[in-house]
Parts: structure tokens; sequence; C-alpha cells
């Protein structure tokens, strides 16, 4: 599937399957983000609840409608991940734009990358301790 198919069928598995306080493709991006560039792995046991919301794991109407959203989680899990590796460097965070005034909304993507950061808080604070720019 290409990637804007899938980033627009992604976009729509959130908003139709995540709590109010669920993620949507903008938080995700910025969240994988930063799982991804993380000093520790994140094992996706521990960060795909924060995906869902406090709802917990949204309920599927079968096992491989439940396969299928995880797949599609996953894949752009591990598409930022590709798209972070050297000497590429690829990676283009997905922002939302706001039609009414043409601008960039990029808050909820930073929001979730420092969300993801929460996650692993003392790896980060040895990285800001050591002194090394």
């Amino acid at each position: 599937m290409p990637t804007n198919d899938r980033l627009s069928t992604l976009d729509k598995l959130l908003l139709s399957v995540t709590e109010e306080d669920g993620m949507l493709l903008s938080e995700f991006d910025g969240f994988c983000a930063g799982l991804l560039v993380c000093p520790e792995m994140i094992p996706p046991s521990e960060w795909l609840p924060e995906v869902w919301g406090s709802g917990g794991m949204p309920e599927f109407s079968s096992e491989e409608e439940l396969q299928n959203a995880l797949d599609l989680v996953m894949a752009h899990y591990n598409g930022v991940a590709q798209s972070l590796i050297p000497p590429e460097l690829e990676y283009g965070a997905v922002f939302d734009h706001d039609t009414r005034t043409d601008e960039t909304v990029w808050q909820m993507w930073v929001s979730a990358f420092e969300r993801a950061m929460r996650l692993r808080s003392d790896a980060w604070e040895q990285i800001v301790e050591s002194g090394d720019e």
C-alpha cells in the first residue's frame, strides 16, 4: 500500500478506535519518533496502550480486524524507524494542517514526542546531565 494510502488508512483507524485521550495521526507520528530516538528501547507492549488511550485496547469485531489495526500501527512505527536510519535520514514529520488559517499545526506532534520521552525520563536525564553536546 503506498505511503499516502497507508497514512490515510491509519488516520481513519485512529479516529475510529481511540478514546478521547488516544492519539491522532500527527500525535502517533511524534510519539513514534520519540520512541525511536530514545536512548533505551521501549517495547510495543509498553507503548501501545498509550496509543489507544485510557480506554485501553479497542474492541475489534474480529481477530482479522485486530491484526489489520496492529499491522497498520506497526507499519508506521517501522516506517519511521527506517526513515531515521543513516545515511538517508529521510524522516518527515506528519503534521496537521489548519485549512482555515493555512498554518502547520505542530504542537500535537511535539507533545506526543515528549510523551514518549516520559516513558524513559531517566535515560533522557542521563544525556542532559552528561554535558555532551
